[in-house]
């Protein structure tokens, strides 16, 4: 039964730590200015797109 009880906890501390990671990420994505960056990057595409097909 302590074996059970053991694995149980094992796998909820597992995918806590997997959802610690996920936000760890983002914030760290956030703050870093990638998604900034992505963005300005989608931006150009967008217009230069526009334009070629002008």
């Amino acid at each position: 039964m302590l074996t059970l009880f053991a694995y149980v906890l094992q796998k909820l501390l597992d995918e806590e730590i997997k959802l610690i990671e996920k936000r760890y990420e983002a914030d760290f994505m956030k703050y870093s200015g990638v998604d900034n960056c992505r963005g300005a990057a989608n931006k150009l595409n967008i217009e230069a797109n526009s334009k070629v097909g002008s």
